[in-house]
């Protein structure tokens, strides 16, 4: 599923995209408390200073669902119980100076803080009226908090959605790679849960091929791409070409498009009106 080698020492991300009904809430909710309960805050954090767990969800149902896995462990078990300081509506306080925080997406609202880890629920599926791609303003705004705490890790783990955002991005970029920073792992619905139903799969690819693939077989939709479908868009681009040199008898045509928001990009070209014949 990572198509790779295992990584020798533990990474600062773990991306990992799975199909519908893998166990995902059960993943993210079980780490979530895992690092709390074993975090080491000697030579972290300041004196009165907390590091914080924080769990993103796509909503505040989604949010409510995943503090309930997460608050089940410390209430059914005594051991882990016995480190509980406070619980609040949304947070579980620790006695080793960290608070578990289950949150709805907001990039806003998860500034100031001191992160040990951050955990990103379905992020494929983050929505803001105000940004195009949610997700990676999100992901840029962790940024800061997880650098203050050494040894802190990001899990983005989702379905997979458009050819879009950060989880497309992390996986196109890592998937398969050694790259000592970052794991990326990609799998179907059974790879993660043999114990899924194949039946239901099997119906469900039958009624529509292109949703339920990208829900239970982790392929990215196709049917979602905005204006110019990326692949064909991907195959027209040359990598790596910074600056070309004007060709001799080429009359060449500059263009902009201008900002006209603040969700889209100001963009400029250069190119040629007609190529020389013979």
């Amino acid at each position: 599923m990572a198509a790779r080698q295992p990584p020798t020492e533990r990474v600062r991300e773990l991306v990992v995209a799975a199909g519908r009904g893998a166990g995902k809430d059960s993943i993210a909710s079980f780490l979530a408390a895992y690092i709390g309960i074993t975090f080491d805050p000697r030579g972290k954090l300041r004196p009165g200073e907390r590091a914080f767990i924080l769990c993103v969800a796509v909503d505040k149902a989604q949010a409510n669902i995943a503090f309930r896995y997460i608050a089940g462990y410390f209430e059914s078990i005594p051991a882990l119980a016995s480190l509980v300081s406070n619980v609040g509506p949304s947070t579980i306080e620790l006695r080793n100076g960290t608070t578990i925080e289950v949150a709805a997406n907001n990039f806003r609202s998860v500034r100031g803080r001191s992160i040990a880890c951050a955990i990103l629920d379905e992020c494929a599926f983050f929505r803001d009226e105000s940004y195009a791609n949610p997700d990676v303003e999100l992901y840029n705004a962790l940024a800061p908090g997880l650098a203050r705490v050494p040894g802190s890790m990001l899990l983005a783990i989702s379905s997979v959605h458009k050819r879009n955002g950060l989880l497309y991005q992390k996986i196109k970029a890592c998937h398969g790679k050694d790259n000592s920073s970052t794991l990326a792992v990609m799998g179907t619905t059974t790879d993660f849960n043999p114990s899924f139903d194949r039946q239901i799969i099997e119906q469900a690819l039958l009624e529509d091929p292109e949703r339920f693939g990208a829900e239970y077989l982790c392929r990215w939709r196709d049917d979602l791409s905005t204006f110019i479908d990326r692949l064909l868009l991907g195959a027209a681009v040359d990598t790596g070409v910074i600056v070309r040199p004007p060709l001799a008898g080429v009359h060449y045509v500059g263009g902009c498009d201008a900002s006209g928001g603040r969700n889209d990009s100001f963009t400029a070209a250069v190119i040629p009106e007609a190529l020389p014949v013979g």
